[in-house]
């Protein structure tokens, strides 16, 4: 049983490599960005620079932005319209609105 469950998380590994590698080859993105962390889903990459969620699709255009709130250390892209950011001691949850201004706060729930 062990080597199986094994053999499934080493599997499961290399998918999210090939996704990652894939989602790469498509697109180079250049931005002024810093990359605290890195998410990818389908066709758009999150990226987070201090408290700052910057969304890019594939062809590099910033799609959303938001402020992530403080100690933020990871962003994570649950679909393609939806995030949940870690921070030290909080998961906030983020609906990635076009229709809202790149710079304005997104109404979070937090789950801590």
């Amino acid at each position: 049983m062990r080597l199986h469950s094994q053999e499934a998380a080493t599997a499961e590994v290399a998918r999210f490599i090939h996704m990652i590698q894939t989602a790469l080859k498509k697109s180079k993105i250049d931005t002024d960005s810093k990359a605290d962390a890195i998410s990818v889903y389908k066709d758009k990459i999150a990226l987070l620079d201090g408290n700052t969620a910057n969304v890019y699709n594939t062809k590099g255009d910033k799609v959303f932005a938001t402020e992530t709130g403080a100690g933020s250390k990871n962003i994570i892209l649950s679909s393609d319209t939806t995030a949940y950011v870690l921070s030290v001691n909080q998961i906030r949850f983020i609906e990635l609105n076009n229709n809202q201004k790149a710079t304005e706060k997104v109404a979070t729930d937090d789950k801590a």
